[in-house]
């Protein structure tokens, strides 16, 4: 390439990198997202006003947009979901009478284990974006039928958002120099050579401008499951790169469920907020939801619990989805709740 163009492929251990502008052909690996940031002030010396786009799956790209947007690059954000979040995502429900309840029924926490991540996740506590999660953790014997395991459950130190785990990502994407766009699928990306630049279109072919770098931290923009999922080529070609492309579907895609609960009153039998699951064919985790720090809008006395399923069970009941692809978008058809129940309950 002539002009630098940086495409992330992300996964919770490391990063690849395409650094045109120092003429290297193969993907470099990095040992951690926030080493991408050492790499800029080499490559923004090809232009004064780089910016920035991002197609992102919310955290990872939010956190990007933040640490970018810090160092004074224009950076804007495509998101196909409907608000920050993606696997930091909240759910709220309001129900019959009123009350509103909300589950935090992607991530219930995250934890760290690196130096320069724990100096980011510093400034977010000193911002109140997160906070410790002290809670006491165990496992749950489902053949014994009984707690054990609390201390090797409970001695890793867990952060959640405040109020929501959506919190953090919201937050990063109103950050000066971040311009977040929301239920934007990405659906060309055009190297234009005589401008130098990235030319984006959304899916429904709407111009998106140009861009000196790209960021993609969602494995899907280079993966046959876009097509899956649209009907049409994944919008990032890496057949000139196939390292990058086998490094990219090297990075597992695991499904799993959420059932989200809320109880009139507490559940005392059960001694903590969080426990997995031994000798389960169906369930991985349950959190007590309700538990978590600057959780105000819990209702009084009341308690929400998420529970996770394992990937296997997931993976299993995902061979007939209730939903439709129709001109290249997913749309739900029709399905009652007692089928849906069956469907779920039954092997």
């Amino acid at each position: 390439m002539s002009a630098a163009a940086a495409a992330a492929a992300a996964s919770a251990a490391n990063v690849a990198v395409i650094g045109g502008g120092s003429k290297q052909t193969q993907p470099i690996p990095i040992p951690h997202p926030l080493s991408l940031i050492r790499l800029l002030p080499f490559e923004l010396t090809r232009t004064c006003d780089p910016l920035f786009g991002l197609s992102t799956d919310a955290v990872s790209g939010a956190v990007c947009a933040s640490l970018l947007a810090a160092r004074g690059v224009a950076v804007t954000l495509f998101d196909s979901g409907r608000g920050a979040g993606g696997r930091m995502a909240q759910r709220r429900e309001v129900m019959e009478d009123g009350t509103e309840l909300r589950f935090d029924h992607g991530a219930p926490y995250f934890t760290v284990s690196n130096d320069e991540v724990a100096r980011v996740v510093s400034g977010w506590e000193a911002r109140g974006l997160v906070a410790e999660w002290k809670a006491m953790f165990a496992c749950f014997d489902r053949e014994a039928g009984k707690f054990t395991d609390f201390e090797k459950e409970g001695t890793i130190k867990k952060y959640v958002g405040v109020p929501g785990m959506n919190s953090i990502c919201k937050s990063l994407c109103l950050e000066d120099g971040v311009v977040a766009k929301f239920g934007v699928t990405i659906g060309r990306m055009d190297w234009i050579q005589d401008r130098s630049s990235w030319l984006l279109a959304s899916l429904d072919g709407r111009d998106l401008g140009h861009f000196d770098y790209v960021v993609a931290t969602d494995k899907n923009i280079a993966s046959p499951r876009f097509s899956g999922l649209t009907g049409r080529p994944p919008p990032l070609d890496l057949s000139l790169l196939p390292q990058l492309s086998m490094m990219i579907q090297d990075i597992p895609v695991r499904p799993c469920f959420a059932l989200m609960l809320a109880f009139s009153e507490p559940l005392t039998k059960v001694p903590v907020q969080g426990f997995s699951f031994n000798n389960s064919d169906y369930l991985s985790w349950a959190f007590c939801d309700s538990s978590k720090p600057g959780r105000a809008h819990v209702p009084l006395n009341s308690q929400s619990w998420v529970l996770h399923s394992t990937a296997e069970y997931a993976s299993k009941k995902q061979l007939i989805k209730p939903q439709l692809r129709v001109e290249g978008h997913i749309v739900y058809r029709p399905i009652s709740a007692v089928s849906l129940l069956a469907y779920y309950a039954l092997d």
